[in-house]
């Protein structure tokens, strides 16, 4: 796979499609019309009103602009969530009379 860099879709930059999606420039147009208006923005990057991206290019789009994709957190096992319980008086004491009546109970 080629390298892809964003003036492969007609100068618009990362940057720019983030601040034009930012909460305080939604209702601002400005930032659209900088980019020529909803339908040069289209054209720019390659895809279609309706239909969105062609499948085919998603590599490229990912390598231009970055992914949209959330690192993934490191799991807690379960026996660590185990021993913070542990920490409330109230389960030590339930466990303690639980293993007690288990064992008078055999």
């Amino acid at each position: 796979m080629t390298k892809v860099s964003p003036q492969d879709f007609s100068g618009v930059t990362r940057t720019q499609l983030m601040e034009l999606f930012e909460q305080e420039n939604r209702a601002n147009t400005s930032k659209l019309e900088a980019l020529g208006g909803l339908e040069k923005l289209i054209a720019n990057l390659n895809t279609h009103p309706t239909k969105g991206i062609a499948g085919d290019d998603i590599e490229q789009r990912i390598a231009a602009f970055g992914g949209n994709f959330f690192a993934e957190k490191k799991l807690t096992p379960y026996w660590k969530y185990c021993m913070n319980a542990m920490g409330d008086h109230v389960l030590i004491l339930l466990t303690v009379m639980a293993t007690l009546t288990l064992v008078t109970a055999l």
